[in-house]
């Protein structure tokens, strides 16, 4: 370092700044590694060592996580050597898991894209084509996913391993969504097999449980029977599913035994279960199509009662119409169908309820009311391209294409000249979106409550996470507990299921009620596990209520298991509280040992970064390293972008000051009276 700054000759300081520069990145100083890079290469630009500094430079932001930095340098180097391809390659495929972590999928792909641009080491190319289809499969373009799964297969050597098993079972998922379901059989057959005598048995049951619905999707029903027992005998996180599909088989196969056994079980063992709605009304479907008409008109009639806000409750009304149609019951016949074209007008059966009231009016004599329904079925269901249906399209795409202000306007015009339309719902919900996007949550959660209250199925389970998460945003966390509560009765996929566990985890984990925190954060683990970021929130929510009631150990177990997975802000606070526990315990030295580990594992996350210098001046406050504690804190004050933490830093900084001024005064003050009382023994 002094030869590279003395007045030696240019050869020397050239040699020395070059040398500097490799000693800090062997020491793992990648920080000041870069600025001495940087100092070098603006004394020698055309220096011999250039083509080696900027491998080196490359090297160092990749080792500090800054991705962006170090892909802008090598993009505008030149991938003019191998070093320097290899780790552009590693530095984008990095960059696209933390785009990936942070769910921005569509970029994800494009940095996965330019990794497999420079296919130099085999691995980060294995791992850039799972992630890729990884990211495709959310973004639902499966056709894609399935190429990129397809290419991790095509790399033998890695047929052993877990990414080749990954692939397997995201492969079979994305046949399995585009309905491929004879393509998507054999991969989670593969799948399954090769998971059944394995210790670690990442999403088996869930395989096994798809590989049966492609059996039964395949019509080969006694081997999706056989599967689904397989899945009952294992206790299966999704047994009542199980059951429940054993029932509709046997059912098409006019077994009406086993098949009224297997949906009994459903009502009798899961009174919770997310596929009650469907179990009730096949049961009354067995009934129905046995003509069992009062049965099925009573089971028809209890799951409307009982799940009001169900799918399936048209259906219910159509089918219980017809029974009562069949069994002579025309008054009956016609409040049904009514029923349908008052609630369902835009509903599929809402053509069946129009042709069927009109002939059980007519039964009645009563064929002058007819005209009043099929007005309003015009209205709601034009024959040809309507007004209403142009209006309300127009609006809609206003809020696809993020015009929010524009799309409120639309989208209140079409509600208030079609109250009665058929997308209605549908509008008030990318109404209330509209308002929360612009931050005006009074407004959207005026038009959520009207989704909730009024509608069914995807929009109301929409609206209900809305108001969930506005209300946790406003720390009203008893309101939140409510709709999120309402949401997890209702979900209909895993992915709602999982957003309505979250957000009763973190609710309840601020209300301090860490036993049901915890309670949720264990459903997430075992039945909620959308996605790696999924386990690493859940994990990280177990170790912070275990840590808020003092059982350390727990706690940090829990921090470390969510750092083994998390490259995500939950791995961030992970080990920023690790850093404060061993801070709390005296342990001050390895407190900013971990905190350096944080900086450099954690860098984009600017609240942990600031939040771990702050916790690194306490630590030196604590070991008495006054200087490194200003230090730290003056660092915090010019650099960091948060004004917050710069106002913690800054009273932490005047904190020390005082102290310091205050000893100072009281040593002079020592001093003084020692003076004195030499003077007055003279």
């Amino acid at each position: 370092d002094k030869a590279r700054q003395g007045k030696l000759s240019d050869d020397i300081r050239e040699n020395a700044g070059f040398n500097y520069a490799k000693v800090l990145m062997e020491l793992g100083n990648y920080s000041q590694a870069i600025s001495a890079i940087q100092d070098f290469q603006k004394d020698f630009g055309k220096s011999r060592y250039r083509a080696e500094s900027d491998e080196l430079l490359g090297e160092a932001f990749l080792n500090t996580s800054d991705y962006d930095q170090a892909i802008n340098h090598l993009e505008q180097t030149g991938l003019n050597s191998q070093a320097l391809k290899t780790t552009y390659q590693k530095v984008t495929f990095l960059k696209g898991s933390q785009l990936f972590n942070a769910g921005k999928f569509f970029n994800a792909v494009e940095m996965f894209k330019k990794s497999l641009a420079n296919p130099v080491d085999k691995e980060y190319q294995v791992m850039a084509h799972f992630w890729s289809g990884e990211a495709y499969s959310i973004g639902k373009k499966y056709e894609e996913a399935i190429n990129s799964y397809s290419a991790v297969f095509r790399n033998a050597t890695y047929a052993q391993q877990d990414i080749h098993l990954r692939s397997r079972y995201g492969i079979a998922y994305a046949y399995f969504n585009t309905k491929a379901y004879d393509q998507a059989l054999p991969h989670f057959k593969e799948y399954v097999t090769r998971l059944e005598n394995a210790k670690e048995k990442l999403f088996y049951e869930d395989a096994l449980i798809r590989l049966a619905d492609s059996y039964y999707a395949n019509k080969e029903y006694q081997e999706a029977i056989r599967v689904f027992q397989k899945a009952i005998q294992q206790d299966n996180p999704e047994v009542d599913y199980a059951y429940y599909q054993k029932g509709v088989i046997h059912g098409m196969l006019n077994e009406y035994g086993p098949a009224q056994q297997h949906l009994k079980t459903v009502v009798d063992r899961f009174p919770k279960s997310r596929y009650m709605d469907n179990t009730l009304f096949e049961m009354a479907q067995l009934e129905f199509e046995q003509g069992n008409y009062d049965e099925a008109i009573r089971q028809y009639s209890s799951l409307i009662k009982e799940k009001p806000q169900s799918p399936f409750v048209p259906y219910a009304l159509q089918n219980r119409a017809v029974a009562y149609s069949n069994l002579g019951n025309f008054d009956n016949t016609i409040k049904d169908y009514q029923q349908i074209l008052d609630k369902h007008v835009s509903h599929p059966v809402a053509n069946g309820a129009l042709l069927g009231l009109q002939d059980a009016l007519t039964q009645e004599g009563k064929a002058q009311d007819f005209e009043r329904y099929l007005a309003k079925y015009r209205e709601a269901n034009p024959d040809d391209a309507s007004l209403a249906s142009v209006e309300f399209e127009s609006a809609k795409n206003l809020y696809f294409n993020q015009k929010y202000e524009k799309a409120i306007q639309g989208l209140k015009a079409y509600i208030e000249k079609y109250p009665e339309g058929g997308s209605v719902t549908e509008a008030q919900f990318y109404l209330g979106d509209s308002y929360f996007r612009q931050e005006n949550d009074s407004d959207a959660l005026e038009y959520f409550y009207q989704v909730v209250n009024t509608g069914t199925g995807n929009f109301r389970n929409r609206a209900l996470q809305r108001i969930g998460d506005i209300e946790l945003e406003r720390n009203s966390f008893n309101e939140a507990i409510v709709y999120y509560g309402k949401l997890a009765n209702s979900a209909n996929n895993k992915r709602e299921q999982y957003n309505a566990w979250s957000g009763l985890m973190t609710a309840y984990y601020e209300l301090s009620n860490y036993d049901s925190a915890g309670h949720y954060a264990n459903e997430i683990l075992e039945r909620g596990n959308v996605n790696v970021n999924a386990e690493n929130n859940a994990n990280l929510f177990l170790g912070k209520a275990a840590y808020a009631q003092n059982d350390i150990e727990s706690a940090k177990a829990y921090f470390q298991k969510t750092l083994n997975t998390a490259r995500d802000e939950f791995g961030a606070e992970a080990q920023f509280l690790l850093a404060e526990i061993q801070h709390t315990n005296g342990n001050y030295k390895k407190s900013i040992e971990t905190l350096y580990e944080l900086n450099n594992n954690f860098s984009v996350f600017e609240y942990w970064i600031g939040r771990s210098f702050l916790l690194i001046a306490d630590n030196y406050i604590a070991l008495s390293e006054n200087f490194q504690a200003r230090a730290t804190l003056n660092s915090l004050i010019e650099n960091s972008p948060l004004e917050d933490i710069k106002a913690i830093a800054g009273d932490k900084l005047r904190t020390i000051e005082k102290q310091q001024e205050a000893a100072e005064m009281q040593q002079r003050s020592q001093e003084d009276t020692t003076e004195f009382e030499i003077i007055e023994n003279e």
